[in-house]
């Protein structure tokens, strides 16, 4: 039986997600042996991808490497980066 959150509906983890986008439900050894993708090549590359994208999710100074920087634009809003 699978995972519930307190609604009672079913948890689908990431990767699960991923799994399915590699795949889409096709048989897997058909997905492996005619299509040729190595699923689980492409899945660590899909993880690392999520990982890559979460870092954008808390947007930080740092995600972008800015230094703090405060001034006026050529048409006078002021700004606070």
């Amino acid at each position: 039986m699978p995972e519930t959150n307190l609604l009672g509906k079913a948890i689908i983890t990431r990767s699960q997600r991923i799994h399915y986008a590699v795949h889409a439900g096709l048989p897997i050894d058909f997905v492996q042996d005619t299509l040729h993708v190595d699923i689980k090549g492409t899945k660590k590359k899909f993880s690392g991808l999520f990982e890559q994208l979460n870092k954008f999710t808390h947007i930080e100074e740092k995600t972008f490497n800015i230094v703090s920087a405060t001034g006026t634009t050529s048409c006078g809003w002021r700004y606070a980066a």
